[in-house]
């Protein structure tokens, strides 16, 4: 008896630390907080299930940062976005990962994003490492989302993961979150998850390294309102000097997220601000791109104003970032500020930016790569 109880306790012992940590909380459980328009526990092919629709479940409880959370879900093919988010630190700050349920088989099929202040940031964390052309069907699909302290692992109906991302969100345990749009209905059933250390499996995409001249740090102001900008082509010093603010720093593809500026929704524009000594009268260009407006001034007075919002182009445009607008810029002798003032609708808070000229420049250490 003694042998025996020895070698059970071994086994028990050799369990990885997950096996012995998974919970399950059904969805009928009193612990999830339904929100919204339209939810309700229904039969679905078979299955006990959440049904939603432009609505929300949040299961507070939990103190969750790594490890697995793993879900079914169904939904017909028609346009809609639905899915799972986690480390909820509150219904404003959270990561998430959703499928784009009329995308089947597509390159942006579905997407991983931090959602910080209340500010999705899928039109800055997009393409290779973020989402996957992952085929859907309209019958129940096994969700699987592997957590370690730097990225994570999805797997859709697979034992090998669709993609691998680098997580992006705060560093704060949270709870979990399941939503679907007002777009589409989208069923949930079988909800656990697990804590403790992962491995992932994925494999990591590396970018390109940030080319010189690409600003790498801004100062950034709090948000405000836009009509409390000056009207006219003028930025005043009055405008600059009433902020408050704080160095903000650039990521992967110079791309510099704005809401981590950011304490809330209630305003929408802010301010992203770079001082440029020149050792005497000169020029140089800045390439930039921008979420979702912009107006760009240089020591006051504007220079350009553009509009990157979502389907503002074509019905399918995104307004994803990238360095697609250039402007000249004419230096005096001394100290110069270039403004950007950036104003968010949806899907991301973001200025990238580098300069073209940076010779007889001076900046502060580590504002240039």
């Amino acid at each position: 008896m003694k042998k025996l109880f020895a070698c059970i306790l071994m086994v028990l012992v050799g369990l990885p630390v997950w096996a012995q940590q998974t919970t399950s909380v059904p969805f009928s459980s009193s612990e999830w907080e339904r929100t919204g328009n339209d939810h309700d526990l229904v039969l679905y092919k078979g299955q006990e299930a959440l049904r939603l629709q432009g609505a929300q479940a949040w299961l507070e409880g939990p103190d969750f940062k790594t490890g697995t959370v793993e879900f079914d879900i169904a939904f017909a093919a028609n346009r809609g976005f639905q899915g799972v988010r986690w480390q909820v630190a509150d219904r404003s700050n959270y990561e998430e990962f959703y499928l784009r349920s009329h995308l089947s088989g597509m390159p942006d099929g579905n997407q991983y994003t931090p959602v910080i202040a209340g500010n999705s940031g899928w039109q800055l964390y997009h393409g290779d490492g973020y989402s996957a052309p992952t085929e859907y069907s309209d019958e129940w699909m096994q969700v699987r989302i592997v957590l370690d302290g730097e990225g994570g692992d999805v797997y859709i109906n697979s034992d090998s993961p669709e993609f691998r991302f680098t997580r992006k969100g705060h560093d704060d345990a949270g709870g979990f979150g399941v939503y679907a749009s007002a777009l589409n209905t989208a069923y949930f059933a079988n909800f656990s998850y697990r804590t403790g250390e992962e491995t992932l499996r994925g494999t990591l995409v590396e970018y390109d390294e940030n080319v010189p001249g690409t600003v790498m740090t801004w100062q950034v102001s709090d948000p405000f309102d836009s009509a409390a900008l000056p009207q006219g082509d003028d930025l005043t010093g009055d405008a600059l000097g009433s902020r408050m603010w704080q160095k903000v720093w650039a990521e992967e593809k110079g791309i510099t997220n704005l809401a981590r500026a950011a304490v809330g929704k209630e305003g929408r524009s802010i301010l992203a601000r770079l001082s440029i000594g020149a050792d005497e009268g000169t020029s140089s260009s800045v390439r930039f791109g921008y979420s979702d407006l912009v107006s760009v001034y240089l020591n006051g007075r504007l220079l350009y104003k553009g509009d990157n919002t979502y389907v503002t182009r074509d019905y399918r445009y995104l307004g994803t970032i990238g360095q697609f607008d250039e402007v000249p810029l004419w230096l005096e002798e001394g100290n110069n500020e270039l403004v950007f003032v950036v104003s968010e609708g949806f899907g991301g808070w973001g200025i990238s930016a580098m300069l073209t000229e940076t010779e007889g420049l001076i900046f502060e250490e580590g504002v240039l790569k």
